[in-house]
């Protein structure tokens, strides 16, 4: 992320944060609390806007503290750190975001988010995926519109600042079935990928990864041996790599307005269909649950010769190879299609979500 269109995008986060969980007597009496905000109306079931943003006052003389729910790692955690840490320092609003690691995948970040909701006391900010947003958006209104934050002109962010982003990583987080609203800030995205290694494939004849599924499935079957164990390919289980390949296919999961999931489509069916007669020939292995980050210590040790996966992982597979022995040459490229004149991948990406107060301390409770 850009660290310049960052500092006033976490100012916006730190004023709606430090703002709903302010104790706030009402929306029009004298309030009193932490970093209580000056009084702004907003009727009972209405929309914020950014001019009601822009008439908020915060206090510096009284602190106000974020927790930030997340689950960064190695490098990711070290940049997140660097800005967090930047913003703590710099910011004029009196505002500390606090980090909260979740050590596990996302499932265990959304179970956890899940159950702190239950609990009614959801963090402040947390990492999650689109689907997961709109979830919490359409459970009780758990998450925050963050539109009048970013758009407000005392807080949010210049024309110049939301050019930094692509404007595809931006409509990702404006979900068709609450129109207008942006759920999260894309803070991060990554493509799935196929990782494949070089020397292997040269040794079965081809001078690079597969361009086409057709492809891609032959060299895998070509590398399978299952009384040496190894591999072409290996299912992980992961919704993004089951997407990955209907998308490659000239599929999609789901209609435009989100009415309806369409993984059943011809690119679909012909997507499954691939997985199972791989599975069927013998070209690919499924990896247990129970096998952490068993994909990389399999290609580290030339178990398998492909693996879709995210490019985000690129730094763990480099260590795990540069661990294995004997050295082998490896790369990443986009995943093999159907249709090599027409690509599509399938981009994807956990963004920052606000989350309300319980309803006791909020005083954004009327808006939805």
């Amino acid at each position: 992320m850009n660290q310049k269109s960052f500092v006033p995008l976490a100012a916006a986060m730190g004023i709606v944060l430090a703002v709903s969980a302010t104790p706030i007597a009402s929306a029009s009496s004298g309030a009193t609390g932490v970093n209580a905000p000056a009084a702004v109306s907003v009727a009972q079931g209405g929309a914020m806007t950014a001019a009601d943003v822009d008439k908020i006052k915060l206090d510096k003389s009284k602190p106000t503290e974020v927790t930030f729910l997340h689950r960064y790692s190695g490098a990711q955690i070290t940049g997140v750190l660097e800005i967090v840490n930047d913003f703590n320092k710099t910011n004029p609003y009196g505002i500390t975001v606090k980090l909260e690691r979740v050590d596990g995948n996302y499932n265990d970040l959304y179970n956890k988010i899940n159950a702190s909701l239950q609990g009614g006391t959801p963090p402040n900010l947390a990492q999650a995926y689109q689907n997961q947003a709109s979830f919490y958006r359409g459970n009780g209104g758990a998450i925050v519109d963050m539109t009048p934050f970013i758009t407000s002109k005392t807080y949010g962010l210049k024309p110049d600042e939301v050019a930094d982003y692509y404007p595809l990583f931006l409509e990702s987080d404006k979900n068709p079935q609450f129109p207008k609203e942006v759920l999260g800030w894309p803070t991060s995205r990554s493509l799935d990928v196929l990782y494949s290694n070089i020397d292997w494939l040269q040794k079965l004849g081809a001078k690079a990864p597969p361009a086409t599924l057709k492809d891609f499935e032959s060299l895998a079957c070509k590398a399978s041996d299952k009384a040496k164990g190894t591999y072409g390919y290996i299912w992980r289980g992961d919704a993004s790599d089951f997407a990955a390949f209907v998308f490659a296919n000239g599929g999609s999961i789901m209609n435009t307005d989100a009415s309806a999931y369409n993984f059943n489509s011809p690119a679909g069916v012909a997507a499954l269909t691939m997985l199972q007669r791989m599975f069927k020939n013998g070209c690919a292995v499924e990896l247990p649950t129970s096998e952490s980050n068993g994909e990389q210590t399999r290609f580290a040790s030339q178990k398998l010769l492909f693996v879709s996966a995210s490019t985000t992982g690129m730094p763990f597979y480099a260590s795990a190879v540069a661990k294995a022995s004997p050295k082998f040459k490896w790369t990443v490229s986009m995943l093999p299609q159907a249709n090599i004149a027409k690509p599509k991948v399938d981009l994807y990406g956990a963004s920052w979500s606000i989350f309300k107060a319980t309803p006791s301390k909020s005083w954004l409770r009327g808006c939805s």
